[in-house]
């Protein structure tokens, strides 16, 4: 028997194998899952996977009907969005239009920590509620309340946009993720269900020069059909992959946790042999937005969402980049309207041509700027960082302030660096200030114990930046 033959018959028993699991968990471990959990993700997930296919008009009169229950909701049963509305002088029936959300104040991180439980609605106990928390790598972390309908449509629009890049549940996954986030609480049937998903999961802070070998073989052993995870973890270990002059065959990748530039993609394209997927969500909100097989944008969840990106206030009109602000219509135990993730995003100026009737985020910006107090009391204002470095030929950077009045701009050169970029760094990377900027060039950069890219870091303060 050839080799062609041989590989033909084994694509055919993986299909089948594909298949076989796919079922499995579609008609029973799933509902089986719901059952046990409470959670509704089967059901909301076979209403997004018609939604999606909705005209933008009716995807928008959906999302208008969802906007004006949970503020009225808020209104209602929430301490502070009700005093909020009355100071504004804002009524659940002045929302007559998306465009009416301006009328509500932001909601920043700095006031979800502050006033936490006044944000919590006073009917919770009856959702079924749980306390979460973020991470912290960006900021000082935020805690909130999920509730069991907020898992089930979140879940169901990752599922969705997962099933973009061709992955289903039961089928083969590698999980490139922090692994107290991977996780759920440990029980005696966590192995079994591990099991189940046929997940492997490699801890992303372990993804360095150092396990690289141990990881990659425990990825070739394990054959996945798909590897999602944080983006930085995924770029090195597909850097890993090339220097040993190997790869590894996948059906996609799906990456996220931080904007990718377009010769990482391509590292991860080579290495892997496959699609690049984007999916951009955050522990607050789930699957916000997800790259399609297009690849033209990312589609907003809309269904379960609401995403603004202002520029200085206003609305930004198509093609400009603002910050992302983001009102979630599925999470009733702690409603978060007009949320300032801190994330900066383009907007997209005409529809997807996959026929979805989902809005596209045309790009992910990085975050926000970063200030900087001077020891004089004044602000050193850097301009979004993601943007800036991606039109500078590096691999790497990270910036960090040791001190108030001096930033040190540590890159990974590419090839095409010269001095003429050491000038444009230390002339551009600020908007304003007085802070002096030095240039210090490394062969590495360590990312965060979570394996994410530590994008800023600062001595001076408790927030460092991925």
């Amino acid at each position: 028997m050839n080799l062609q033959v041989q590989r033909k018959q084994a694509k055919m028993r993986n299909y089948l194998s594909m298949s076989v699991h796919r079922t499995f968990w579609k008609h029973f471990l799933l509902p089986v899952h719901d059952l046990l959990r409470n959670t509704r993700i089967q059901r909301c997930r076979r209403l997004l996977e018609e939604t999606q296919w909705l005209s933008q008009k009716n995807i928008e009169r959906l999302q208008l009907a969802r906007l004006r229950r949970i503020v009225s909701h808020a209104y209602h049963t929430v301490p502070y969005y009700r005093a909020a509305f009355r100071e504004g002088g804002v009524r659940p029936e002045d929302i007559k239009d998306i465009s009416d959300l301006e009328k509500i104040p932001l909601l920043t991180k700095a006031i979800l920590r502050s006033r936490n439980d006044e944000l919590v609605s006073t009917s919770y106990h009856s959702t079924g509620a749980s306390r979460e928390h973020t991470s912290g790598t960006t900021s000082k972390p935020v805690s909130f309340l999920r509730d069991n309908s907020d898992r089930s449509w979140g879940w169901a629009a990752a599922l969705r946009a997962y099933s973009w890049a061709g992955y289903e549940l039961g089928d083969k996954e590698a999980l490139v993720w922090q692994r107290t986030f991977a996780s759920n609480k440990s029980t005696f049937l966590q192995p079994l269900y591990d099991e189940a998903r046929r997940t492997l999961l490699v801890d992303s802070g372990d993804v360095s020069a150092q396990n690289a070998n141990e990881i990659l073989g425990k990825l070739k052993r394990f054959h996945p059909h798909f590897i999602r995870g944080y983006s930085g973890a995924l770029h090195r270990l597909a850097e890993y992959l090339l220097e040993a002059g190997q790869c590894l065959d996948v059906r996609g990748v799906i990456h996220t946790s931080s904007m990718i530039y377009e010769a990482q993609r391509k590292v991860i394209r080579q290495a892997f042999r496959c699609p690049v997927f984007s999916f951009y969500g955050a522990r607050e909100v789930m699957a916000i937005a997800s790259e399609c097989e297009e690849h033209t944008g990312l589609h907003v969840s809309s269904e379960n969402l609401v995403l603004e990106v202002l520029r200085d206030g206003e609305a930004a009109s198509p093609g400009e980049v603002g910050s992302l602000v983001i009102t979630n219509l599925t999470n009733y135990s702690m409603p978060l309207i007009r949320y300032e993730i801190g994330d900066l995003g383009r907007t997209g100026s005409s529809p997807c041509s996959c026929g979805r009737g989902l809005p596209v985020l045309e790009s992910l910006e990085g975050r926000k700027f970063e200030h900087i107090v001077n020891s004089d009391g004044s602000h050193t204002v850097l301009r979004p960082l993601e943007a800036f470095f991606s039109e500078v030929p590096v691999k790497d950077f990270q910036v960090v302030v040791a001190s108030p009045d001096l930033i040190t701009v540590k890159i990974v050169e590419g090839e095409a660096y010269s001095e003429v970029h050491d000038r444009i760094i230390k002339n551009n990377l600020k908007w304003r200030g007085k802070s002096e900027v030095e240039i210090q060039k490394v062969g590495k950069i360590s990312p965060a114990p979570s394996g994410k890219p530590l994008r800023f870091v600062s001595y001076t303060s408790s927030q460092n930046t991925t």
